[in-house]
């Protein structure tokens, strides 16, 4: 019998925060556990991993350390290695803009990955906005700005290591790829909602939840 292809979710936030992020990961480990050997890449803690009623799902798991501190980029070597282990046959990164060691050139973990022969792709999870989610966030623009070029150049890296930069909204598509054209063609818009992006509003459909989460712009809320 031919085994199954191992596909490895990196999360961020862990699970345990019970978000919207941690309910598409479950549903993602649930349905995709029938067809594939699913590994999970989190900062869940193994013991709290090993309660919860996704665990029988999981055919590994490896702890990581909060992937959005600068100081991540010192453990992407070890995490890749660690993945190239457990011989994954494809990650995808499920988290904010700025994450898994991509705050500096050279150091993502997607990098790491490529150079061991691992693709991935990526999601971002949250709306874009260029200047927060690597620094402080009380810290004046005029200190901010020298600080983003050399995020710029990082996540540059990035997402030239990864076969897909995918964002759920359309604004945040378009301006990904006015910021960091040199990969543009790296970068998909994938609709994010139950119903089609060309639905008629005036046709009576079935009632439906069609939005979970906090209010956003991003979200379109007003379109419901």
């Amino acid at each position: 019998m031919t085994p199954k292809p191992k596909l490895l979710y990196a999360v961020h936030p862990p699970l345990r925060t019970q978000g919207g992020v941690s309910v598409l990961a479950r549903e993602f480990i649930t349905r995709f556990s029938q067809q594939f050997q699913v590994y999970l890449l989190s900062n869940d803690l193994p013991d709290d991993l090993r309660g919860d009623e996704i665990y029988p799902c999981l055919s590994g798991h490896i702890f990581t350390p909060n992937p959005q501190r600068l100081r991540y980029i010192f453990r992407t070597k070890e995490i890749a290695e660690e993945i190239n282990e457990h011989q994954i046959d494809l990650v995808h990164f499920h988290s904010g803009f700025y994450c898994w060691g991509n705050l500096v050139p050279g150091f993502s973990l997607p990098g790491k990955l490529r150079k061991l022969g691992i693709p991935s792709m990526w999601t971002t999870h949250s709306g874009l906005r260029l200047m927060e989610g690597f620094s402080n966030p009380h810290l004046p623009i005029l200190l901010k700005a020298p600080l983003f070029v050399g995020v710029w150049l990082g996540k540059l890296d990035q997402i030239r290591n990864t076969r897909f930069e995918i964002q759920v909204s359309r604004n945040a598509l378009d301006k990904l790829k006015r910021c960091w054209f040199p990969v543009a063609s790296h970068c998909l818009h994938i609709y994010h909602s139950r119903i089609d992006s060309r639905f008629d509003r005036h046709v009576a459909r079935n009632q439906s939840i069609l939005n979970v989460g906090y209010i956003s712009f991003q979200k379109r809320q007003e379109l419901l």
